[in-house]
């Protein structure tokens, strides 16, 4: 019954969303790709041989492809004869990561009616499925299970507020039961499982310490930044939004000898150019427009385009992360690999690492402009960070080769 009912509400869902997409350009474009989906999905299926076996990773925006990446490329690489096909719920997942070649077929997840979960999983017929982080679908996660594929769940973290967990719950209890095994990424996650009677569970932590340093072992190199930089300290905005921009500015009022560089989350027209208006009188540049022979007094280089933002932190002497004054605080670990310092705002406590990071003073929380000209006069003097965060990545990493032991066992 509650399935019935469950499966109801999201059809509404379908019906109404596009009308939602008049109002909302991310709704729009999610509703485009998921149109065409199936068909899509279809056609590639036809493409390849009957008997192939198919791996589907599925990640519901940007963060979460990052965790199934190593996952992903270390299952590609040792089942050289498999084909993996790739989903993403969020157009901020699937808009970026659309043309990546490690999966075979990229695509958006449709939502989850009884008919649309019936109808991909009939035609993908995957062996294995990978859900990351926290999607749970009540109808892929039982259509999955009838067609007897292998379910797993990675890098899993959950709180004791969530649905599974309060007094209404058991009626969830169908959905985790699909799953094969639980790769979760910590201790709590694990004893709140194990509460409502799941075992096949197993701590393996967090991939992201593995793809982080594997991003951090082979950064891009940037000419363009240590010309803008010059002799002064730098601070990068990563993922910014408007509160972290608004601090900075002000500080920017106060310090002479700081140069900013600005990747913001998004880099549509409009908010470009908010970026370049709020930060006008530092005499900033787009990237797209810099010329270091000509810009040499721009003490603020804004960031136009996308893959970047990892090779940029290698660079910086301080970051100002974003998301923080918001629900989602970006990935903290891109920077903690570098054992470069970093604030953000503070809403972070949803975040073990970010948690871990501020334990261990390799992360500040900010509110105001006082503690923001605190942080950044504590980086220009603090000299033992590198190597405290750093080796908190270090000590962390490990994840993908445990979770690939876990899958084993069953895949003998």
């Amino acid at each position: 019954m509650f399935r019935f009912i469950y499966s109801i509400v999201w059809q509404i869902i379908e019906v109404s969303l596009p009308f939602a997409g008049l109002f909302n350009k991310k709704i729009r474009t999610g509703n485009t790709g998921r149109k065409s989906s199936i068909s899509s999905l279809n056609k590639w299926r036809n493409s390849i041989p009957i008997d192939a076996e198919v791996i589907w990773f599925h990640c519901a925006s940007l963060g979460e492809f990052e965790q199934g990446r190593p996952v992903m490329e270390a299952l590609k690489k040792r089942y050289a004869n498999s084909v993996v096909a790739l989903t993403f719920f969020s157009p901020s997942g699937y808009e970026v990561r659309k043309n990546y070649s490690g999966a075979d077929w990229i695509g958006y997840l449709p939502l989850d009616t009884y008919f649309n979960a019936r109808k991909f999983v009939k035609i993908l017929n995957p062996s294995q499925a990978f859900f990351v982080k926290y999607e749970f679908w009540m109808n892929y996660f039982l259509q999955l299970k009838k067609n007897k594929a292998e379910l797993f769940c990675i890098s899993v973290i959950l709180r004791d507020d969530q649905r599974f967990f309060k007094w209404h719950g058991f009626v969830w209890k169908s959905t985790l039961k699909a799953v094969t095994h639980f790769f979760v990424q910590n201790e709590s996650t694990l004893q709140l499982l194990k509460k409502i009677t799941f075992n096949n569970v197993t701590l393996s932590g967090d991939t992201r310490f593995d793809r982080v340093m594997e991003i951090a072992n082979s950064p891009k190199e940037l000419a363009w930044i240590s010309s803008f930089k010059q002799n002064n300290f730098l601070i990068v905005l990563g993922s910014s939004y408007t509160e972290e921009e608004s601090l900075i500015a002000m500080l920017l009022s106060r310090v002479n000898d700081l140069n900013i560089c600005v990747v913001p989350h998004e880099i549509h027209a409009t908010r470009i150019q908010e970026s370049l208006t709020r930060f006008e009188k530092f005499g900033a540049v787009l990237l797209s427009s810099f010329q270091p022979e000509k810009n040499t007094e721009a003490r603020v280089l804004i960031v136009d385009s996308i893959g970047m933002l990892s090779s940029i932190y290698a660079e910086a002497d301080a970051v100002v992360l974003g998301g923080g004054f918001g629900k989602g605080l970006h990935n903290s670990l891109e920077i903690a690999v570098y054992g470069i310092p970093m604030a953000f705002g503070p809403n972070y406590k949803k975040f073990q690492e970010a948690v871990d990071l501020v334990k261990i003073r390799c992360a500040f929380p900010i509110e105001t402009l006082e503690n923001l000209s605190s942080f950044v006069e504590h980086c220009r003097h603090e000299n033992t960070i590198p190597n405290i965060g750093k080796k908190y990545v270090e000590e962390h990493a490990g994840a993908t080769s445990f979770i690939l032991k876990g899958i084993e066992k069953y895949s003998a």
